[in-house]
């Protein structure tokens, strides 16, 4: 009875103990959190779905060059055969009193042999170096049980080709490109995610402010319509004013819900963009300051050339084009094979004398290849120049069609710079022209058709002050996805 109770006691404690972390989460997560444009960047950076699948793509290309750099390291490799079983009958040919006959001997043996060797290219000549050692058993067992032994203690020896395309030397170059490309393009992917947290971003702030001037507008329709059916009471206004103070209202009411279902739909978007938890609730708040810069068009060019996978793409593709032309240049002509040995082996009848005295082994060989017959490979070759040529004048258009768009971004950059300084006057001048004519209109000296205009340039000035600014910080993280630079901080961007 007492372990039962016990364990009613622990389940109960374990229910309670999960409804406390339940609550506990939900109330962390319940918190509002205060983000800034940094903010978001930071967690979008980390969080995101696209970031999430950048970091995937860039931890393969790190990989796949690990693996491939592991393959340029030595060679080990150990194997044998225990045993290999053999019967059969062999035919011998035999010299019996000067005359040669074939006989028939069958054949029971049992070979039995364990290797190891290290081998280990070399990129720069194409060549490859290598040792090894071996051992061999051999059991007879057609008459009678003999055994035989036979070692290879130590064996050295390099291969070189000569006249030769080298592979291994142009694929380590290109190899190696990739995964700096891979790291580059990993950095403009996280700069497009910026740009694209940037963008939402704003869209939220600028919906949030149509929602608010929406409220605010609903406030003052209301007074206004309010003002308007007193005075056209006492007979001051006719009653198509009024009408139009009673519309200005009821619109109102439908611009906030509209207003209304927009924010959300933006907040939404841009939580999704953060990988945020459903459940998570956030504000933005505007950046305390602009980036002031002055952008040299060369300089950004010239970092862009530095610092953009997309010149390293053409890089490769250069050396890859390059790579071929040499590969059908030297598939033309004469080629050779050098291969030269040095080692000891030795013979035994038992196990310990096969190490006794070895004898020194040497081998060296000289092969050639020359063909006879060129037409069709000197057709190849020509077809690799054309090819490169191909790449290069491809590679020059596509660079400066970049070049001359990223020059387009500098100068956009540079007139949205101007224009937010003139937005944000404008903002401060329709927000004081309001302030008169809603003063002027109370007092009675001027009609509502005046206070709407004000308070519709009002609305437009406000919006268009904030998209301007939207735009403003777009274009900025739009110029680091470019360049790969922190022009704020006057740097690289790097991992």
């Amino acid at each position: 009875m007492i372990k039962t109770n016990n364990n009613i006691i622990r389940v109960k404690m374990n229910y309670f103990t999960k409804l406390i972390l339940i609550f506990i989460t939900g109330f962390l997560y319940s918190q509002e959190k205060i983000l800034t444009l940094s903010d978001c960047i930071a967690i979008g950076k980390t969080n995101s779905p696209s970031a999430k699948i950048a970091t995937s793509e860039f931890e393969s290309s790190r990989l796949g060059y690990e693996s491939f750099k592991t393959g340029l390291g030595p060679k080990i490799s150990f194997g044998g055969q225990v045993p290999n079983l053999t019967r059969s009958i062999r035919e011998f040919d035999i010299s019996v009193d000067d005359t040669l006959k074939t006989i028939f001997i069958p054949q029971n043996q049992s070979n039995s042999n364990l290797g190891i060797s290290v081998s280990q290219s070399i990129p720069y000549t194409g060549g490859s170096i290598f040792t090894s050692s071996s051992i061999t058993r051999q059991d007879d067992f057609s008459n009678e049980h003999i055994v035989s032994w036979q070692a290879t203690p130590f064996t050295l020896g390099y291969s070189q080709p000569l006249f030769k395309f080298n592979n291994l030397k142009w694929t380590k170059t290109i190899e190696f490109k990739k995964l700096k490309l891979a790291e580059q393009q990993y950095l403009e992917d996280m700069e497009d995610i910026a740009s694209d947290i940037t963008n939402l971003f704003f869209t939220l702030y600028i919906s949030k402010i149509q929602l608010d001037n929406a409220k605010f507008n609903i406030g003052v329709n209301d007074t206004i319509h309010a003002i308007s059916k007193g005075r056209y009471a006492v007979g001051k206004i006719a009653e198509n004013d009024l009408l139009r103070s009673e519309l200005a209202s009821m619109n109102s009411q439908n611009t906030l819900e509209r207003n209304r279902l927009n924010y959300q739909r933006n907040y939404e978007a841009l939580k999704l963009a953060l990988g945020m938890y459903q459940n998570e609730q956030f504000q933005i708040v505007l950046p305390d300051k602009l980036a002031e810069l002055k952008i040299d068009p060369d300089f950004v060019i010239r970092q862009a050339r530095e610092n953009r996978s997309q010149y390293l793409s053409f890089d490769i593709q250069e050396v890859t084009a390059e790579k071929n032309v040499e590969e059908a240049r030297k598939n033309r002509w004469f080629s050779a094979d050098i291969y030269a040995s040095v080692g000891y082996n030795q013979t035994a009848d038992n196990f310990d004398d096969i190490y006794n005295d070895p004898l020194k082994t040497e081998s060296f060989s000289l092969g050639f290849e020359f063909p006879l017959t060129q037409k069709g490979k000197k057709l190849s070759y020509l077809k690799t120049l054309q090819d490169q040529e191909k790449t290069r004048q491809s590679i020059f258009k596509t660079q400066t069609t970049f070049e001359q768009q990223l020059e387009y971004q500098v100068k956009e950059f540079q007139l949205l710079t101007q224009q937010l300084e003139i937005a944000s006057r404008s903002d401060t001048i329709a927000i004081l022209q309001f302030k008169v004519a809603k003063e002027r209109y109370l007092i009675g000296k001027i009609d509502i058709s005046n206070l709407f205009f004000a308070q519709n340039d009002l609305d437009n000035t406000h919006r268009q002050y904030y998209q301007t600014l939207k735009d403003y910080w777009v274009a900025y993280y739009r110029l680091r996805q470019m360049t790969l630079y922190d022009f704020e901080n006057d740097k690289k961007i790097t991992l």
